[in-house]
């Protein structure tokens, strides 16, 4: 079981300022139950990428219809990736153990059901580098003032695995979608 790969996760303090600016009209944001998502598409250079017509690699589909099909799954993995972020608020959790295993679930939510996030991404004909940041917002069925801090009894259970899975996957969904509209739009 291998984790995400370090192109997979955005880094950058620019990048974090791009996907989190208000006035930016490319950043599509969805809430589906305790997470939200904020979803942006950074172009790619192809020319940069080496994928224009002097590349050798890309003459070589005329050989085999086999060698064919793998040069072409280079080439869309080229053109489309995924950069996620998460993130636990100290307000929504304020204990640092709770915060980290929220995350953790996130994460293996994400590494698992990252084939049918790039399915949904290339169907909506998506070409660059789709940053996605999830953000744990809280359990979704209550809102954000109705616990009470003073007392053990009425702290909030950890969301399990299956309802991030759930909420990660619909949520992605629904904001690549906004997000491709967007950038057809504009």
């Amino acid at each position: 079981m291998a984790g995400l790969t370090k192109e997979e996760i955005i880094r950058s303090k620019k990048e974090l300022e791009m996907l989190f600016d208000k006035n930016a009209s490319s950043v599509a944001v969805h809430r589906e139950g305790g997470v939200k998502m904020l979803c942006r598409i950074k172009r790619l250079d192809v020319e940069k990428m080496g994928m224009n017509e002097k590349n050798p690699s890309l003459m070589e589909t005329q050989l085999d219809v086999e060698k064919e099909t793998q040069i072409l799954k280079v080439e869309q993995s080229k053109l489309f990736r995924i950069q996620a972020l998460f993130s636990v608020g100290k307000r929504i959790e304020p204990k640092a153990t709770r915060r980290n295993r929220i995350k953790r679930l996130m994460r293996e939510a994400f590494r698992l059901q990252k084939e049918v996030i790039y399915n949904c991404g290339e169907s909506a004909g998506i070409q660059g580098i789709l940053q996605i940041a999830f953000l744990f917002v809280g359990s979704g069925s209550k809102k954000e003032g109705d616990r009470d801090r003073s007392t053990k009894k009425n702290k909030p259970k950890l969301p399990s695995y299956n309802e991030i899975a759930a909420w990660m996957t619909k949520g992605c969904e629904k904001v690549i979608r906004k997000v491709a509209l967007k950038e057809k739009g504009s």
